[in-house]
């Protein structure tokens, strides 16, 4: 029972690391694309 608990809780720790990643990720490409198309 312990056992799947902490399974269980390392999964969404983990799901929500994915998408803070994502969001950041997703940020510097916004950020990226934006670099580029001011100096083109």
């Amino acid at each position: 029972m312990i056992n799947s608990e902490i399974v269980n809780n390392s999964k969404s720790v983990l799901n929500r690391l994915k998408k803070t990643l994502n969001k950041d990720f997703n940020y510097f490409l916004f950020v990226a694309r934006n670099r580029m198309n001011k100096t083109s």
